[in-house]
């Protein structure tokens, strides 16, 4: 016989460490209660079960223990028996009991024995008793059928156990619905938060939460976030949020579309959860329960609908800044080619003389500032295919490398027959060239390439030529604008394997004075640009056309700090 709760508390846990083979219990109805929430036991139990060892537990299951009985099931094997009495536990060496169990307390004595032949009878009165006991699933059951329990929880305290014992019985879904912000972080301070964060990741139930729309709770739930790897909807908890629910003045708790859980608001000010709330109602009436569960659905369809008000008051707000800025900038950029235009054809058609070089300069620049009138044209038709979504390709199979090649030509050629700089252009597809000359601009790949047309070597792409073509001449046309004449741009090419695939890489380098840095992080955003000249939507469209093909598009300031490098990718054509 061992007396006082401090020897007893010792014994059990030398019992419960002891155990090796297997740990059968049968207890009374306060037995599934002592056994969830007196911390010794508790974590006896659950070393037990850490270790793989069988647990067998009898007790008499009650409307009044059912749910410690669902959550003790969660570490054992449980059944039902009418009349069970005391708290007993055989492990196959080692028996231990008591008749008197007080109310989460310490036991005050305990009969222990390790002879053999009263632990022999002992489990052969447990196995007799499991014999004659019903599954505690079948139990619960009928009890769940016949009792419909709407219960008033006076005390807070009462009322927060409650609270979180059935977050942790919750087998498919838990709702949550806070009313204020203080209510929310009330419970993010009781551990809640974590709680449903833990639940939804290990034990794979759904969670989904309506919080008030605040600063402080958006910060503590991307926290949270952030520590769990949380993607909404992907990991089985999404939170949503609402405007403050003060007339409700209730949280609101649903576990499995069967149980609730309401706490009333009492004092809103205070920052400890059982001080703030008053009377609490728990219920597993159906009616009750679904009635709930409709006013959540309802507000959780309301969060939706508000979103995409939210989403679409904001394109509208982008729209409206998109066609301010456009029109500001295209009027600019429509009265500098125009201004020529006009000048020089008035004074053609005043019949001024003019000799025969004169008029070729002068259709020259009309027809260079007319082609800038059609390449702003051009933007703003792409640019609003872009902005509804119509961009359409139409893709062929090119060999990227001899595309490249003809595109560089291609580029030369317009800026020969624009630019009074043509001399100092050279067609060069190598690093070096036979005369001393500079190039400006040399191609180049990743390395030396044998056989041209060899399968290992080709750069085969799916591609609207014409699109990429556009790409290729904005980043060059770019990389010219800010390269001086004696200076070179090098366009290269190479493969890349990524994400299970493997792309074409087209870099172009220039020795410019690279990007600013107040451009870089919006260097792919409409209206992007420090320069008095251009719409600042060309590196927009080329972003779009590219990931249109499948790819990426990014830029950085080369490392020696000269000039920048403009990189895509294009996924390669097996």
């Amino acid at each position: 016989m061992i007396y006082g709760e401090e020897e007893t508390t010792k014994l059990i846990s030398q019992v419960l460490n002891n155990t090796n083979i297997k740990c059968d219990t049968y207890t009374n109805s306060e037995g599934p209660i002592l056994l969830t929430r007196l911390e010794q036991l508790r974590k006896g139990m659950e070393n037990i079960h850490s270790r793989g060892i069988k647990i067998r537990c009898i007790s008499e299951i009650t409307v009044n223990n059912i749910n410690h009985c669902k959550e003790l099931m969660e570490m054992a094997e449980l059944r039902h028996l009418d009349g069970v009495n005391g708290y007993n536990v055989v492990n196959g060496t080692e028996y231990i009991s008591t008749i008197h169990l007080q109310e989460v307390k310490p036991f005050s004595h305990l009969i222990y024995s390790n002879v053999q032949e009263i632990v022999e009878q002992q489990q052969f009165i447990f196995d007799g008793f499991w014999n004659r006991a019903v599954s505690a699933e079948q139990k619960i059951r009928e009890i769940e059928q016949i009792y419909e329990r709407i219960d008033i929880v006076p005390k807070s305290s009462n009322a927060e156990q409650i609270y979180l014992d059935l977050l942790k019985l919750a087998k498919n879904e838990i709702i949550l619905l806070f009313p204020t912000t203080n209510a929310f972080l009330r419970q993010h301070k009781l551990g809640v938060v974590d709680l449903i964060a833990d639940i939804a990741i290990n034990k794979n139930i759904k969670v989904r939460v309506l919080v008030p729309k605040n600063r402080p709770i958006e910060k503590l739930i991307e926290q949270t976030k952030s520590q769990y790897n949380i993607i909404n909807s992907i990991n089985n908890i999404e939170f949503r949020y609402i405007q403050q629910l003060l007339e409700t003045g209730s949280t609101v708790l649903i576990v499995d579309n069967k149980e609730s859980l309401v706490m009333e608001l009492k004092d809103d000010t205070k920052e400890i959860f059982s001080e703030a709330i008053g009377l609490s109602v728990y219920s597993n009436s159906r009616p009750g329960v679904l009635s709930y569960v409709a006013i959540f659905e309802n507000l959780w369809k309301e969060t939706m609908l508000y979103q995409e008000l939210e989403k679409s008051n904001e394109q509208l707000k982008q729209s409206e800044t998109f066609q301010r800025d456009f029109i500001i900038t295209a009027a600019h950029e429509l009265k500098n080619p125009i201004q020529p235009i006009l000048g020089l054809s008035g004074m053609l058609m005043n019949n001024k003389p003019v000799s025969e070089n004169q008029l070729y300069n002068i259709i020259k620049i009309i027809n260079r500032n007319a082609q800038r009138l059609l390449k702003l044209t051009n933007d703003i038709l792409d640019i609003a295919k872009i902005e509804t979504s119509s961009l359409i390709l139409n893709k062929e199979i090119v060999n990227l490398r001899l595309f490249i090649m003809d595109n560089i030509n291609e580029y030369i050629n317009q800026v020969q027959s624009n630019d009074i700089r043509k001399s100092e252009y050279t067609n060069s597809y190598y690093d070096k060239k036979e005369d001393n000359t500079c190039a400006k601009l040399i191609f180049s790949e990743s390395k030396k390439i044998e056989n041209k047309n060899s399968d290992d070597e080709l750069f085969m792409v799916e591609v609207d030529k014409s699109r990429v073509f556009q790409i290729m001449f904005n980043l060059l046309d770019n990389a010219y604008k800010f390269t001086d004449v004696n200076e070179t741009i090098n366009i290269q090419i190479e493969k890349e394997f990524a994400e299970g695939k493997e792309y074409a890489i087209i870099t172009i380098k220039d020795t410019g004075k690279g990007i600013d840095s107040e451009i870089m992080p919006r260097l792919f955003t409409k209206f992007a640009t420090k320069s008095d000249k251009g719409t600042g939507l060309g590196l927009f469209i080329c972003k779009s056309i590219v990931e249109a093909h499948g790819g990426k598009i990014w830029a950085k300031n080369n490392e020696d700090g000269r000039g920048s490098s403009f990189s895509f990718s294009l996924p390669l054509y097996k």
